[in-house]
């Protein structure tokens, strides 16, 4: 049976607080290269560095400042005292079992997608930075994939689709992998296998006392349970073991209308999702966008877009865009401005999506 858990349709990040008893000793050496007022916060990098000095960095540091723009959100407003960077799964843990010690504040960054400001990120206190931790390793069987906590989907899915394989991943490339997972997870491919955490067969985590476990079905399979869609509650992952199945290119691509055609395309949308259960494609999947976009004078474009994704492999090697009866109405709901629609493998049609993405001409815009 399927996990129920709450859906968290864009997720990157986990954040992990821990509070113990003071240490007896929180004093700062003066060696240190930053040398800071004496304050618990400060005194809690301190602790790391005595052991992980080449992992930390701190601000006016080029490596802090480069990772805090890496945000897309107000999170990069926050400023921690230090951020570590983790380089394996062993660096967080024993990092962990030091700050267990004492009474630290600190946030996990994964993929960093998570929007609200304390997701990802803490204003003071120690941000641990997993991007390192982003290898994607297929078995030798080729059933699953295990996958660094800090890796986004975008380079899960070139790797699978040179392989001609899925995982049930998030729907935006820059996603990260941790959020996603372990805050339920809904994918292109959930009406077949289920919320992402559904898929997974084992997490390493990080316990609260510093200890690095495999989390399973067998070992702790309550913690197991919790974990899918538990989000940031008990611990910190520092890779997930996942089933991949089949996989190859398949009909994805994104119609834009005029924004002035929203009562037909609205139609369209609930009459689709009004289908019976039993008349319901199962590889179907469609999701409706509005945006606003501001221009260089300042006038602002208004459009309507459909992501219509149909999962099923194509068997040819045709890249012909016939669109299944079931997303017909949908592409045709009103004059189209523009048609992306083509078989063509899953990471090809996110990083076009992406690309489309300008810092400098914000979108704005709303999805049902």
């Amino acid at each position: 049976m399927f996990a129920l858990f709450g859906m968290f349709l864009l997720a990157g990040a986990v954040e992990f607080v821990h509070s113990a008893q003071e240490p007896n000793n929180t004093s700062q050496s003066s060696s240190s290269p930053h040398a800071y007022p004496q304050t618990k916060e400060h005194s809690c990098c301190q602790l790391l560095a005595n052991d992980f000095a080449p992992h930390l960095s701190y601000s006016g540091d080029a490596t802090y400042e480069q990772f805090l723009n890496g945000y897309w959100s107000e999170a990069s407003k926050l400023q921690p005292d230090c951020i570590f960077t983790a380089t394996v799964g062993q660096d967080v843990a024993l990092a962990i079992g030091l700050l267990s010690k004492s009474q630290c504040k600190f946030a996990v960054r994964g993929g960093g997608h998570t929007g609200w400001s304390g997701a990802a990120n803490t204003d003071t206190g120690i941000t641990f930075d997993l991007s390192q931790l982003n290898e994607t390793i297929v078995a030798s069987d080729r059933t699953s994939v295990a996958i660094g906590a800090g890796a986004r989907w975008d380079d899960v899915y070139d790797k699978l689709d040179a392989l001609c394989l899925h995982v049930a991943g998030g729907r935006y490339p820059t996603v990260g992998v941790s959020g996603f997972i372990l805050g339920g997870g809904f994918s292109f491919f959930s009406q077949r296998y289920g919320w992402g955490c559904d898929t997974v067969i084992s997490f390493e985590l990080v316990m609260a006392d510093g200890t690095l476990e495999t989390i399973s079905a067998s070992n702790k399979p309550d913690l197991f349970r919790a974990l899918k869609g538990g989000s940031n509650n008990f611990g910190i992952v520092t890779a997930f073991h996942l089933k991949v199945f089949p996989g190859g290119d398949f009909l994805q691509g994104v119609v834009t209308y005029d924004a002035d055609h929203v009562t037909s395309v609205l139609t369209a949308f609930a009459e689709t999702a009004s289908t019976p259960i039993e008349q319901y494609d199962p590889y179907s999947v469609y999701l409706l966008l509005f945006s606003w976009q501001k221009q260089a004078d300042d006038s602002v474009t208004r459009s309507i877009s459909n992501w219509l994704i149909h999962t099923k492999v194509s068997t040819s090697n045709t890249t012909t865009n016939t669109i299944p009866p079931f997303l017909s109405k949908l592409a045709h709901a009103a004059p189209q401005l523009n048609n992306t629609l083509a078989i063509q493998p899953l990471h090809t049609f996110l990083s076009s999506v992406a690309s489309q993405d300008n810092p400098l001409s914000p979108v704005a815009s709303s999805s049902i």
